[in-house]
């Protein structure tokens, strides 16, 4: 199953192309393609060659993920833009307003319902 879940960027700079937010927070009811769906702890591998997608869509790739970090909250993480007319056009956005949100795309591997929330035990970032 895979499913998403937006959040919020909190940083863009056209100089260096990347951008950073926290791409999940941990035991955080959210609202994702599958419905209302929680985090657990560390429950997010990492995985390889992670890219940064256009609304989800894999043949849309922005850039790629260059620094992740675990923390007690969520994971953040910092993407290098690629050189492209689309990479310009996201990070106008970013840097502007308009694009203010990363959403995490996973799939999962392990989860449970409680009271009708799906609980991620066990998930790997797309890539």
């Amino acid at each position: 199953m895979k499913i998403s879940m937006p959040m919020k960027l909190t940083a863009a700079d056209s100089n260096t192309r990347t951008v950073t937010g926290r791409i999940v927070t941990w035991n955080e009811q959210g609202s994702t393609s599958a419905g209302l769906t929680v985090f657990k702890n560390n429950s997010i591998d990492l995985g390889k060659n992670v890219k940064l997608l256009w609304e989800h869509r894999t043949e849309k790739p922005l850039g790629k993920l260059i620094a992740a970090e675990i923390t007690d909250q969520g994971i953040e993480a910092s993407f290098k833009i690629a050189g492209t007319l689309a990479g310009d056009d996201y990070l106008t956005g970013a840097a502007e307003g308009l694009r203010d949100g990363l959403s995490v795309g996973v799939k999962v591997n392990a989860w449970s319902n409680e009271e009708g929330v799906m609980t991620i035990e066990s998930a790997q970032l797309l890539s």
